[in-house]
């Protein structure tokens, strides 16, 4: 155990993890292979290299208990982790592959509008999905932000999310077309938050909470989520600077849901965590043409300097961070190279 415990103190350098993975990876240690069950568990939990529950999906974080995500009690997160995850790229995939949220969003009660329309399913999903990543914007936003919109299901041909009307095109271009428009609008630096409904024009936030929200709002990244979403939405404003906006007493015409806290939940529920930093691993990375170039000992050389610079991997007991290791393993698509 002495040398174990001396590799679980270098395992917390990360010059030093990016080494062991990379030699892990190409030609499995007979040194580590002589260790104990107990003693390679050790190793592997102390470095963040264990084994995912079997329900989870690949590349996924899971907490050490096995759980999925972290937020408030009762399932739902407040106003600062919603400001955080406000700022996170639009491009983020929260570790979830391409072929989970696909299944997620044909799944969804509030997807039929879109999947009716465009006939969508299994064959298919996978075009309007690349389309989405060609402009820049991660699928899982993208589906999860279809969804939350109810898939523009009031009768109009407003495409995927409900904003701009879409008659006439293809499936794929309407997708092109609506992420488009998310990537730019997530550049877009001198937008303000949707303080009023369009739908239900009642100007009622108070003055100075506006102001304070204009404020707050200039500090968001371009690219982010937030400014994507805020300026588009009033109850997105609303929910992460005046939460009692969305209150029918507040705002004198209904109740309204909680977009980007549906967002977060959803994330959650196909096994990512909203807060993890977003970090933007390709869904994909051991494809081929997308996240990690080369081949052999060079691919696996990209792949972990990829980690040490992406801080959603990590190199210690960290439970919400997932590990490099674990993806390897479990992506045929790596082992197989």
């Amino acid at each position: 155990m002495k040398n174990v415990n001396l590799i679980l103190q270098k395992l917390k350098r990360p010059m030093f993890g990016i080494a062991v993975f990379v030699f892990s990876v190409l030609s499995y240690s007979p040194s580590i292979a002589a260790l104990s069950q107990a003693e390679r568990d050790s190793i592997y939990k102390d470095t963040v290299w264990y084994k995912t529950n079997a329900s989870i999906q690949c590349g996924t974080a899971a907490a050490s208990d096995g759980t999925l995500g972290s937020g408030a009690p009762g399932g739902s997160y407040g106003s600062d982790q919603l400001k955080a995850f406000a700022t996170t790229p639009i491009s983020s995939t929260w570790n979830i592959s391409d072929s989970t949220v696909e299944k997620w969003f044909l799944s969804q009660t509030n997807a039929t509008p879109v999947i009716l329309r465009y006939g969508l399913n299994a064959g298919n999903i996978g075009a309007i999905t690349s389309a989405v990543k060609a402009a820049g914007v991660s699928p899982v936003f993208f589906y999860a932000y279809t969804v939350s919109e109810g898939g523009a299901s009031n009768g109009r041909n407003l495409g995927f999310i409900n904003h701009t009307d879409r008659s006439g095109l293809s499936a794929v271009a309407a997708a092109t077309a609506d992420a488009q428009y998310l990537a730019d609008a997530s550049k877009i630096m001198t937008s303000k938050p949707s303080w009023i409904d369009a739908g239900n024009p009642v100007d009622f936030v108070p003055q100075e909470v506006k102001d304070a929200g204009d404020a707050d709002f200039q500090k968001m990244p371009s690219g982010s989520i937030g400014r994507a979403y805020i300026p588009a939405t009033a109850a997105a404003a609303w929910e992460v600077y005046y939460p009692d906006g969305l209150k029918k007493e507040y705002n004198q015409v209904q109740d309204y849901g909680s977009p980007l806290q549906n967002v977060m939940q959803d994330i959650k529920s196909m096994g990512g965590d909203p807060m993890q930093g977003g970090t933007t691993i390709p869904s994909g990375v051991c494809e081929g043409g997308t996240g990690v170039a080369g081949e052999g000992m060079t691919k696996a050389i990209n792949w972990a300097v990829m980690i040490a610079n992406n801080d959603g991997y990590g190199y210690d007991s960290s439970a919400a961070r997932t590990t490099g290791w674990v993806k390897w393993q479990s992506d045929p698509n790596c082992t197989n190279q």
